[in-house]
This record gives C-alpha cells, sequence and structure tokens, in this order.
C-alpha cells in the first residue's frame, strides 16, 4: 500500500475529514502532522493502526526511513489501495486493532526499533525490502 501527503497538518484538513477525527487536540498533540515531510511525498505503508476512532499509517521516517513512525492518515491519499499480504491482525490491550507484519508483534518492537536494537534494525530493513518489493 503507497500513500502521498495530501496535508501538512491537521488544520488544513477540509471540516468534512476534520469532523472524522476523535479528540483532536491529543492528535494535535502528539504531533501527527505532516510537518516531516513535503506535501505530494509518497510512502509504503509498513502497517496500520485503528486507534480511539483513528486511523493511523505506520510509515518510514524520512530520509533514510530507520524507524516506522505514526502518521494520521487523514493527511494522505491512496495511491496503491493493494493491502500487504504479510500483514497480521491483532487486537492489542487497550482496544487497539493493528494491521503489522508479524515481528512487529515483539515486545517493545517499536521503542527497541528507535533505540537502534541491531536486531530489530535488522528485521525492520527486511519489513521494508519485503513490502516495498510487494509494490511492483
Amino acid at each position: 500500500m503507497r500513500v502521498r501527503l495530501k496535508f501538512a497538518k491537521i488544520d488544513d484538513l477540509p471540516p468534512d475529514a476534520l469532523g472524522t477525527l476523535h479528540e483532536v487536540p491529543r492528535l494535535k498533540a502528539m504531533g501527527f502532522d505532516g510537518r516531516f515531510a513535503p506535501i505530494g511525498t509518497e510512502f509504503t505503508v509498513y502497517g496500520i493502526d485503528f486507534a480511539e476512532g483513528n486511523v493511523l499509517y505506520r510509515v518510514g521516517n524520512p530520509p533514510r526511513e530507520e524507524y516506522a513512525i505514526q502518521c494520521l492518515a487523514a493527511l494522505f491519499e491512496i495511491v496503491d489501495e493493494r493491502v500487504s499480504r504479510y500483514w497480521h491482525s491483532r487486537m492489542l490491550r487497550g482496544g487497539r486493532f493493528v494491521l503489522w507484519p508479524p515481528s512487529w508483534f515483539a515486545d517493545h518492537y517499536h521503542d527497541r526499533l528507535s533505540d537502534g536494537d541491531p536486531v530489530i534494525s535488522a528485521d525492520f530493513a527486511e519489513v521494508r525490502q519485503r513490502l516495498g518489493a510487494e509494490e511492483s
């Protein structure tokens, strides 16, 4: 699945899209906006989170995509709607439903990835390669 950044920040969303979001002040405080990349930048979606009534994409942090960041899906448009065959579904604690590669369910995967854990970093590189290859 590929998406293109369409809006720079939550405040740029049209009123109908803004009206579908839940807990907008919390989302803004968490930084779910497009300041990390220019409008029009395309991303491979590595995972999807459905949390508290909102849809969040897991995309690579530009420019080197060393780890995955959560971004509010409403800020993007879908340019390739094919979902990954590598995603597995699971209901996490707190009622969050996710579609992730199976390795991401390891304890503290995303924290360890952000911290540069070499084993997790190697796994994420493999995930990026595998999901990127699906787009061809």
